[in-house]
């Protein structure tokens, strides 16, 4: 009787270890890909490469018009870990923070979407030549118009 038990259990730690090694081939074959499907969610957090970690700061005039006027400017950070992402704004006008899902990742962009359900915006984290730019729907929307924020990496992970 024993001798079965004992055979059952090796049987199910067998099929866990199945479903869990296949579990990581999805995920990585989904991570390696370029294309997004429209109704792919987000990707795993932890598949994203630590390039990406660390803290982001940048700034942007959020009242056009009030340049000289430090009320006029809005700060943004983006802070990026291996076990959560967050979105924070915080200007004269509102102060707002939201946690991220990740949604692609590229060699020289990652795209993040803002996980309040409320909203419908993406985040878009990108390298060029001169350094970061980061550009966001939910800042556009605040804005009115197109915002390319420079963005200075404030602190790695």
């Amino acid at each position: 009787m024993k001798c079965i038990m004992k055979f059952k259990v090796f049987i199910y730690l067998g099929l866990i270890l199945i479903l869990a090694c296949n579990s990581k081939t999805t995920n990585k074959t989904m991570s390696d890909s370029t294309f997004v499907h429209p109704k792919q969610e987000q990707t795993d957090i932890y598949s994203l490469s630590n390039q990406w970690l660390g803290n982001y700061e940048g700034s942007f005039l959020r009242l056009e018009g009030e340049s000289a006027d430090p009320r006029g400017w809005a700060n943004v950070e983006l802070n990026i870990s291996i076990n959560k992402s967050t979105f924070y704004v915080f200007s004269y006008v509102e102060e707002k923070n939201y946690e991220l899902e990740i949604i692609e990742e590229k060699d020289n962009s990652v795209t993040f979407k803002i996980s309040d359900t409320t909203l419908n915006s993406k985040i878009y984290l990108r390298k060029n030549n001169k350094g970061l730019e980061m550009e966001s729907d939910f800042i556009n929307s605040l804005v009115n118009k197109k915002q390319l924020i420079t963005m200075s990496l404030k602190k790695e992970k």
